[in-house]
């Protein structure tokens, strides 16, 4: 027998899986690598299960380590009984290894395509695996060159035969295979100690001499190391949704990453099985062309007239100039005819025009000249085709994003729209002349359209060679350890304490050998937390309580693996030949194509990527214009002078006066808090103002004051410098005038270089990339440059080196100025659409964010907030006159979507939409029924009830059945009617039969719901409080208990305190200002008990509102938990309360910066809260009404006898009487002690509106508290 020795070095892994083996595989391709080269292999296979998603990283890292990669895949097979087997495939060159991605394209598309699974296949295998993917012998025969097939034994057809006691069913499908593969087939043996596995042995060895199928030895691995397999098996557990306890395994733990000296010795009795391994290894001699880019050519379409025209022009000159480019010469075609088309709109006059004409030449001539030399004309075609189609189609596009903005050439062909000369957008930010890098359009469509974009795509290059991407979600650390816990079983309050104190970045602390500390950050893996996470490291060190480190020990080798697949939000590759010569399709369950690598990866392997984003602010500006449209015709607007908001003037002083009053909801980019109070302290007045503030609206300028000095130099509160008092030149000063002197910008950087320092913008933007890495070799290079060109341009070399660091400060944070003009644009258009159309705008931004109710609340509110100033109505759904989408009436009015109804959703509204346009509007709720009534749910309709959308036919009087209580009496058995009748359509004579449902006296049986009732029902349909809030009852309350009158006055309160610390701030004073607090009366909307982080308070999750906003906070406190449980049933039953909300501030430590907060601080129901009062309640009666009299002396007869009054909180009750000539007081008065029966009823007997109070709150004693809310 052959020493292991001598063989053990022949050893390499044919069968590995990697974690793109999602279910299973829990090692990264790094790590496989790094196996192979400490165990001195000389090539590695990665087969993972269906998909080739490692194998780019597989080449890459392998080729750099001089192993060599042996691109593979596991998958399943069909015999001719149906049945699933394991079949290894591995690429023996380029032909098989586009073959193998052949195989599985096709596949998947089988699968998951448009084709509907039968469920007829059955795999003998655990139904981890999707028994769709499966391969056919047909699709072997076609795709068999250049293809090694290893058939694995335990689950191949051997095994699964024999597990069914029929080994002779294994035979026809070792025939068909051997006839496929001929030679290159081998039978794999696997000795993994799995169940049945030795007395397989006899029949591997059989069938292989038989069918002539050498054997080759392979571990099937999954994981690095034997210790690794619990590991592996939580994640498999975890895959599966199952607790440790409930796991059954497939795997055993022997399939690690073995050494060739153990696969030597385990199989020392078939030495050939092991150097078969090294024989398939050198048969495989794939090569990888990688790093290149690789596009489809851009070609004409004759059937396009304009196309046609400009082909046969070009047809003409190709035979007098037969060297000339075809790409180059239609390049330089239409960006020549674009810009004619451009100048006429930017300067109608034509003297003008000729002025400016010069400068635009020269710009076109050099771009055009750098993008030719760059080899990307082809480029730059397609994706104006795609866009010009899209416009063409009627999707927006938006205006540009990122550096591509900066180009002449984008800007002529339409790519882009805004113009770069005017803005001083600089082309080299975008292409260097003197970096070959591709150029990068990401391009924002209206979310509408954008799958229409990508369908035109593959109609116009064919839909095998256009694919989204692939992306891979990873096993974050807060959900691994709650996955491990629970697959552990152990406590998940563990687990929920391990990932609330897991912290996502790190700071430690360093120190040189000098003895300097140095502060450093590092990724907030569990590793590091463990490390640098105090709160983390004590969970992880309590001996007490090990199932701490037990579930961050089996976490961090699960940290980072792939745990789903999904897919690229914006990029699309196109493939000038087959997909599959670049990467196999992968389809997911929806349908969706997409590569098997991920972005990066699939760039490597010689495919450019172009990013078509969803933007929803494009979808808003379409649809409002739309509405916006509809009104103009309705008011004889001609067709031609229709609003086009391309052509809307840029200093359009309404839209800048919305901007400066902070009026931003649902402006592009400017509506969050903080940028909305940085606009209205800036005051824009321009369009470069705009761009500034998006640029600036950054952590980095943030925080380095950068924005104050913009503000105070644009309002004349500071100097203006070029750009410091210390280095003021006046040779910058057009390059920093519209920032009012501060560099804001990576434009103004390279072009301080290019001024001061005569680098070309080419260079320029290299020094910008080099101050952004921070790389001190390649700045040392650059400072050198920059004070000599400076020196040779007469400056001071101190000055210089001043201002190179400088410079170098600001690079930092600089923005870059083409994304920012391009998307000031869209924040403009919609400022303008706002103060031009205001109805129109918000209808728009509602129906965009409809599709979650909870978002709808913030437009609604802002919509009302104006309404009473501009006139804009806000009106509830209507079956008659509301659709799918918010809207505007013919009156102005916004009318409030159906769809945007909790439950309801816009399938079944298109159907109520389809029949109210058949047959004209519903005469009444019956009708609807009658008519609509099976395309809806009884929930539905009660959600609609509720929300009035059949309040229209209430005023056909509730004596004949019209009433919201009588409808929902009635739904139910008139639905059950509709849905059981023979036609499938309400019975015709509903109608005639209604008297069978709305009999004479329902009306006296159904009660009217109370206004609490309505209105917490409309609250449930809209998610908010519609038409009132149960709040506006308490006025008396609000008025005298609060010291905010509402939640939105609490918010202007809080902004004061900031402004207040800030000041301090700045004057370097008491940095901590005083704590303050504030009460109010609010309605309390959900209220939920839970724990403080360390365990230690009980806390209070509460939820409140009023007609102004609404509120979610903790409110930490020292209650037991009954006690809690107590205020909270309290706060529930009455759900009115008094809050007292705490503003306080703090310094930062580290970075001295001062932070304010907001916090519940206490909250009390608000009729205990009264009763805590000391004070004078004046209730004012209409002395006509003398049984209002009789009654409230009845009840303060029999509330009053007998009680003892409080001394602490006496009431006096005051009874005011008014006639027609007045008020007068009478002597009825009683001092009383408060009772909520004694409230109530003067409430209800003279209205809410007629209780005055005047009242003090009394603390209670200490010992009596109900609660004492602790400081977070």
């Amino acid at each position: 027998m052959t020493s292991t020795k001598n063989i053990a070095n022949s050893f390499i892994h044919l069968r590995v899986h990697s974690d793109f083996s999602i279910n299973s595989g829990v090692m990264k391709v790094k790590d496989i690598i790094s196996l192979a080269g400490q165990y001195h292999m000389p090539a590695v296979a990665i087969s993972d299960l269906n998909m080739f998603c490692g194998l780019i990283k597989l080449y890459e890292q392998a080729t750099a380590q001089g192993i060599k990669p042996i691109p593979a895949i596991d998958t399943q097979f069909m015999d001719e009984r149906g049945r699933l087997h394991d079949v290894t495939l591995l690429a023996e060159d380029e032909e098989g290894y586009v073959n193998l991605r052949r195989i599985m394209t096709q596949t998947y598309v089988r699968a998951r395509g448009k084709i509907e699974y039968t469920g007829r296949v059955r795999s003998l295998k655990s139904t981890k695996r999707d028994p769709r993917i499966y391969i056919t012998y047909e699709q072997m025969e076609q795709h068999s060159q250049g293809v090694i097939c290893l058939l694995p034994a335990y689950f191949g057809p051997l095994g699964n035969s024999a597990r069914e006691d029929k080994i002779d069913f294994a035979d026809p499908c070792y025939e068909r295979l051997k006839a496929i593969y001929q030679d290159k087939i081998f039978q794999a043996i696997a000795r993994c100690q799995r169940p049945g596995e030795k007395g397989l042995e006899k029949y591997v060895l059989e069938y292989s001499i038989r069918y002539q199928m050498p054997l080759v030895a392979t571990n099937d691995v999954l994981f690095k190391r034997q210790t690794d397999f619990k590991t592996h098996q939580i994640r498999e557990c975890i895959s599966q949704g199952v607790v440790m306890a409930e796991y059954q395994p497939e795997y055993t733990s022997e399939q690690y990453f073995k050494t060739g000296q153990e696969m030597a010795e385990l199989f020392a009795d078939l030495p050939v099985a092991i150097s078969n391994t090294s024989k398939i290894a050198q048969m495989c001699t794939v090569k990888f062309k990688l790093g290149h880019h690789d596009l489809p050519r851009f070609t004409l379409d004759p059937s396009d007239p304009a196309q046609k025209e400009l082909k046969d022009e070009f047809d003409l000159y190709v035979k007098e100039h037969p060297e000339v480019d075809e790409e180059e010469w239609i390049l330089e075609k239409l960006a020549w005819q674009g810009l004619e088309a451009r100048l006429k709109v930017l300067y109608p006059d034509p003297e003008e025009r000729e002025a400016q004409r010069p400068r635009y030449n020269e710009r076109l001539e050099y771009e055009l000249g750098i993008i030719k030399r760059m080899k990307f004309p082809g480029y730059f075609l397609i994706v104006q085709e795609f866009i010009n189609w899209s416009k063409k189609n009627e999707i927006p596009v938006g205006p540009g994003r990122g550096s591509g903005a900066g180009s002449l050439v984008a800007y002529t062909l339409r790519i882009t729209d805004l113009d770069p000369l005017k803005y001083a957008l600089l082309f080299e930010r975008f292409l260097n002349p003197s970096r070959k890098s591709m150029p990068d359009f990401d391009v924002d469509f209206c979310n509408e359209g954008r799958a229409r974009v990508i369908e035109h795509m593959q109609e116009h290059y064919g839909k095998d060679s256009v694919s989204q991407i692939m992306t891979f979600g990873t096993m974050g650390a807060k959900m691994v350890v709650r996955d491990v816990a629970r697959v552990m079983g152990i406590d998940r309050h563990k687990a929920d304490n391990l990932a609330k104190a897991l912290q996502d970045k790190l700071e430690y602390k360093v120190v040189d050998e000098n003895g300097a500390e140095e502060t450093k950050t590092a990724k907030g893996t569990l590793e590091n937390n463990v490390k640098y996470n105090p709160v983390f490291k004590a969970y992880y060190e309590n001996t007490e309580e090990p199932e701490y480190r037990h579930i961050v020990d089996y976490s961090k080798p699960l940290e980072g693996l792939v745990r789903q697949v999904g897919k690229h939000a914006a990029g699309i590759v196109i493939s000038p030949i087959e997909m599959n010569n670049y990467s196999a399709f992968y389809i997911s369950e929806d349908g969706e194509q997409s590569t098997h690598f991920d972005k990066d990866d699939i760039e490597h392997a010689g495919l450019v990527k172009f990013d078509f984003l969803g933007l929803k602010n494009l979808t808003i500006i379409k649809n409002a214009i739309k509405m916006i449209h509809k009104r103009q015709l309705r008011e004889g607007v001609k067709p031609e002078d229709l609003l086009d908001i391309n052509l809307i003037p840029l200093d359009d002083p309404a839209c800048y006066e919305l901007l400066q009053k902070g009026d931003t909801h649902g402006i592009f980019q400017l509506e969050s808090e903080g940028i909305t109070k940085m606009v209205v302290n800036a005051q824009p007045k321009t369009f470069e103002d705009i761009i500034a503030l998006i640029a600036l609206y950054r952590p980095g300028p943030l925080q380095s004051g950068m924005v104050e000095n913009y503000i105070n130099r644009k309002n004349g509160l500071e100097e203006v410098y070029y750009p410091t008092p210390e280095l003021n030149f006046e040779v910058l000063k057009d390059i920093l005038d519209p920032t009012y002197g501060v560099i804001v910008y990576q434009e103004q950087v390279m072009q301080i270089a290019q001024t001061f320092s005569g680098y070309t913008l080419g260079d320029a933007d290299n020094l910008r990339r080099a101050m952004g890495k921070k790389k001190q070799e390649e700045m040392d290079k650059e400072r050198g440059k920059f004070i000599e060109g400076a020196t040779k341009n007469n400056h001071d070399p101190a000055q210089a080196q001043a201002l190179f660091d400088l410079v170098d400060k600001f690079a930092g944070y600089g923005f870059n100025k083409s994304h920012s003009a391009a998307y000031a644009l869209i924040s403009y258009q919609t400022a303008y659409l706002k103060a031009h159309y205001r109805a129109e705008f918000l209808a728009a931004v509602l129906t965009n964010g409809q599709s979650d109710i909870s978002k709808i609340y913030g437009t609604v509110k802002d919509l009302k907030n104006t309404a009473r100033k501009i006139r804009v109505d806000f009106i509830r759904p209507s079956v008659n006159y509301s659709f799918e989408h918010f809207d505007v009436d013919h009156k102005g009015r916004v009318i409030y979507s159906l769809a945007a109804l909790k439950g309801v959703g816009v399938d079944v509204v298109k159907e109520l939409i389809k029949e109210r346009e058949a047959n004209g509007n519903f005469k009444d709720f019956y009708d609807f029924l009658s008519r609509c009534g099976r395309h809806f749910s009884e929930s539905q309709l009660k959600v609609m009830i509720n929300a009035g959308c059949f309040d229209d036919f209430i005023a056909q009087g509730k004596e004949k059945g019209h009433s919201r209580e009588v409808y929902h009496h009635v739904l139910k058995p008139i639905l059950a009617a509709v849905k059981n009748s023979a036609q499938g359509n309400l019975f015709a004579d509903l109608t005639e039969n209604i008297d069978t449902y709305i009999y004479p006296d329902i009306v006296k049986e159904v009660k009217p719901w109370p206004m609490d009732e309505r209105v917490k029902r409309e609250y449930d349909a809209f998610n908010f409080y519609f038409a009132g809030h149960p709040i506006n009852a308490f006025s008396a309350e609000r008025q005298t208990l609060a010291s905010a009158s509402s939640i939105d006055d609490l918010f202007n309160k809080f902004s004061d305190y900031n402004a207040e610390v800030l000041s301090n701030s700045r004057k370097g004073g008491n940095q901590r200002a005083a704590v303050k607090s504030h009460t109010l009366v609010v309605h309390i909307d959900s209220v939920r008990k839970s724990k403080s982080f360390d365990g230690s308070k009980n806390v209070l999750d509460l939820a409140f509102s009023d007609e102004t906003g609404n509120y979610r906070g903790d409110m930490f406190s020292n209650l037991s938990a009954n006690q809690l449980a107590e205020l909270a049933d309290q706060l529930e039953q009455d759900s009115k309360a008094v809050v007292t909300m705490q503003f306080s501030s703090y310094q930062n430590k580290d970075t001295k910066e001062t932070r304010t907060s907001m916090r519940i601080r206490n909250v009390v129901p608000l009729q205990t809260y009264i009763s805590r009062c000391k004070g004078k309640i004046y209730a004012l009666f209409d002395i006509r009404k003398a049984e209002g009299l009789a009654q409230v002396n009845n009840y303060f007869k029999a509330f009053i006898a007998g009680k003892p009054i409080s001394q602490k909180c006496p009431l006096e009750f005051h009874f005011l009487f008014y006639t027609r000539f007045g008020v007068g007081t009478v002597e009825h008065k009683h001092l009383t002690s408060f009772t909520p029966g004694i409230y109530q009823a003067l409430k209800e007997i003279c209205g809410p509106h007629n209780i005055i109070l005047e009242l003090e709150y009394v603390e209670p004693e200490r010992e009596g508290r109900t609660y004492r809310p602790q400081a977070r």
